[in-house]
């Protein structure tokens, strides 16, 4: 639907920004239908009603509003939830895109020149190293890299292939001289035959790459890896079709499971060795070690966790609770097996004969369980609404019609049944602000396990899922769209093609901006699992270098998220791709992506970037998303000094050129729809400065060259005293010159 506008307004873009990101449970709230237009831009149309005008000038209101900063980033929490290992970003630091905890040195280049790969110096080898545990296949692997510098290591994901990888080369190489090379997505590994200068002079470098015939890249890797007396490692899916490995290739074999959680627990406990009241000798440690190994529900626990991470979560939680060795039951309960077995318990509804069996009460209480667990901490009126809907599409999956829902009962102890009965009834203090209760899980992370067996344990289960996220996502409510996304990037972690293009595709391309929203934030939790982010790097990158406007705007709000590519150059080339989109016109979205991007170690490079953009007369629209970029994060508060905006104390101590810093100002402080927001920012730097004297020389170098400036000079005179700026005499001398 289009909104008139008067004569004298325009009409903005479709990408209105959402509302801010609820932070609690509520009732469930309707959002204006207004706020999800189509991405095609209305055309300014005269009227002649006062009401149309008046909601004109609303819609105008609500356009001009920007995005909270960190409003669209998943909670910090959810990695836990779902996935049931802690994780704290999706960010180039996150240990789910790039590897375990993988830190990686930006080598920053225009975006105008040719992207090179990525390489990135592991700085968890040494850590890595300390706790690998040996493989039957890491002799093979030291035997070829001793013989040839490039070896091929094949096997499932989450079974160790990373760490054995970086075991062999921090002992060849040294902890210190391990990197990561990283090709932009789209690019293959024929690339590197440009870039060979990728490989450091001996050293050892992890290419991580989807299926490619070995034997056809291997001589080429070799032969530039040679050159520089490096050795390389590629590590990729095994192919089940293929028989024995050849050549350079490698079959990675899982470690011993027991012998990950020993090794680990002992790495965990020595550093408390040094306790008041424990002998400094780490012999206990061994003796603690062996006795908790020597538990039979830890050995069954252990043996039966699905990859190397959830057993060190397990070493983890024993090395920071010390649990007696005879009860590990309370430490045990929290780990991902255990959660598995408590979720077929909850969702193993008992079957009851006889005659009197209400029909389908077994999957209701399923579909109930489920709803549950998905809103978990959201009011129970999310569960029961969303209930219903996932009741629908089970008939509808059943080819049931006609199936009425039961009234009145049915009690929500009754069908949540056993542990989560137990939860309810314990915690039923437990409301929202408006008095009404919520959902209650004593344990977060038995919702990602929920899912885990109702999505593999249960046949025909996935059309009804995924028609149900679907639905969800369709809502007009956040918590609703939430909910559908967390689970959504949940799914796509196990299934990811089949998610991806059931849903999360066609969200992409939805032309409502919510839903893209949507999408933006599943493909985020789709990374927080581990195995699906390079998966997702990818398809951003296709969203963002395509030429579908409404994809642009879905891989933006993905960047907004909180998600960056391994180079800061590939995610500065995709949001300048995004911001000539001129349906990006007006928006918020580019300006908090690149919010995103600002921290202590980029903030300089960044700015000179946007100044850049300030300076690009290919595309005007590109000075307008640098400006909005720098107001966004013109608030920020330096981390040491809170008093202190983050870019000024840059801005004092040299960090940033003025020229870059003033370009940006001038537009922030000239542009019609900036200049509110600009100059009330602007006055917040110089009441900074007013109490910190450091601060000043900055504010007066840029007073001083917008004072030369005619147009300039009488902005600063009109807002001299409409934000308060007079006062104090250094300030007064220096916005006195132009009254």
């Amino acid at each position: 639907m289009a909104v008139a506008m008067t004569e004298t307004a325009v009409a903005p873009p479709a990408e209105v920004i959402p509302a801010p990101a609820a932070t609690g449970a509520g009732p469930k709230k309707t959002t204006t239908p207004a706020a999800d237009e189509a991405v095609a831009a209305p055309e300014p149309q005269p009227v002649a009603a006062e009401q149309d005008d008046r909601q004109a000038e609303e819609k105008l209101d609500e356009w001009r509003h920007t995005i909270p900063p960190d409003s669209l980033r998943l909670r910090a929490s959810l990695g836990a939830e779902l996935y049931g290992v802690e994780y704290h970003d999706i960010g180039t630091y996150g240990p789910a895109a790039f590897g375990n905890h993988n830190i990686v040195t930006e080598h920053f280049h225009e975006a105008a020149r040719p992207i090179p790969p990525h390489v990135g110096v592991l700085q968890q080898a040494g850590a890595l190293l300390r706790t690998h545990t040996a493989t039957p296949s890491d002799g093979t692997l030291m035997e070829k890299l001793e013989q040839r510098h490039a070896v091929c290591l094949t096997g499932s994901a989450g079974t160790g292939r990373f760490t054995s990888a970086v075991a062999a080369l921090a002992q060849l190489h040294g902890p210190e001289e391990v990197y990561e090379i990283h090709l932009l997505a789209g690019y293959g590994i024929s690339a590197l035959e440009h870039h060979d200068d990728v490989f450091v002079e001996s050293g050892g470098h992890i290419l991580r790459v989807d299926h490619v015939a070995p034997n056809e890249v291997l001589g080429f890797l070799s032969s530039a890896a040679a050159k520089r007396k490096a050795r390389v490692i590629l590590i990729q899916e095994a192919d089940p079709r293929t028989g024995e490995a050849n050549g350079g290739e490698v079959r990675h074999t899982g470690p011993d499971p027991l012998a990950v959680f020993r090794s680990h627990l002992k790495t965990l406990l020595r550093p408390l060795a040094d306790e008041p009241g424990l002998s400094p000798d780490p012999s206990w440690v061994v003796a603690y070690v062996n006795q908790v190994c020597a538990a039979e529900e830890l050995c069954q626990s252990v043996n039966r966790a699905r990859r190397p991470k959830e057993i060190v979560a397990i070493a983890a939680a024993i090395a920071k609770q010390r649990p007696d060795p005879s009860d590990l039951t309370g430490v045990l309960s929290s780990s991902q097996p255990r959660r598995r077995d408590l979720a077929q318990q909850v969702l193993a509804c008992p079957q009851r004969p006889g005659i009197l069996h209400p029909p389908r009460l077994n999957q209701h209480e399923r579909a109930f369980r489920i709803a549950y667990t998905v809103f978990y901490s959201q009011a129970v009126n999310y569960v029961f609404e969303a209930t219903g809907w996932l009741l629908e599409e089970m008939d509808e999956a059943s080819a049931r019609t006609g199936w009425n829902r039961p009234v009145l009962e049915h009690a929500v102890a009754d069908l949540l049944g056993g542990t989560l009965a137990k939860d309810w009834l314990e915690e039923s203090a437990a409301t929202t602000d408006s008095g009404s209760r919520v959902a209650v899980l004593r344990d977060p992370g038995l919702r990602g396990a929920v899912l885990d067996v109702a999505w593999h344990e249960f046949d025909n289960a996935r059309p009804a899922l995924l028609n149900w996220l679907n639905r969800l996502a369709s809502d007009d409510d956040e918590v609703m769209q939430r909910a559908a996304a967390e689970i959504a990037g949940l799914l796509a972690h196990f299934d990811f093609d089949l998610v991806f293009t059931r849903l999360v595709d066609v969200w992409a391309g939805a032309s409502r901006i919510s839903i893209r929203q949507v999408a933006a934030w599943a493909a985020a939790t789709a990374m927080l699992g581990g195995h699906a982010g390079n998966r997702v790097l990818r398809r951003v990158r296709d969203w963002s270098q395509g030429t579908l406007a409404r994809q642009h705007d879905t891989a933006a709000r993905l960047y907004a998220s909180g998600m960056r590519q391994p180079a800061l150059a590939w995610t500065l080339s995709d949001l300048r791709h995004i911001a000539s989109d001129k349906v990006q016109r007006g928006g918020w979205v580019i300006a908090e992506a690149l919010n995103q991007l600002f921290d202590y170690a980029d903030a300089a490079v960044l700015l000179q970037e946007l100044a850049r953009w300030s300076r690009d007369r290919s595309s005007p629209l590109l000075a307008n998303h640098a400006a909005r970029a720098m107001l966004a994060a013109a608030d920020r508060a330096d981390v040491a000094q809170p008093s202190t905006p983050y870019l000024l104390g840059l801005l004092a101590g040299g960090d940033v050129p003025d020229d870059d810093i003033a370009a940006l100002w001038r537009i922030a402080l000239l542009d019609p729809a900036l200049a509110g927001r600009g100059w009330v920012t602007l006055a917040r730097w110089i009441r900074a400065a007013d109490v910190t004297p450091g601060l000043r020389l900055p504010i007066q170098r840029l007073l001083r060259g917008y004072a030369d400036d005619p147009v300039m000079r009488r902005r600063l005179a009109f807002y001299r005293d409409r934000i308060g700026l007079s006062g104090a005499g250094w300030i007064d001398a220096m916005t006195g010159v132009v009254r």
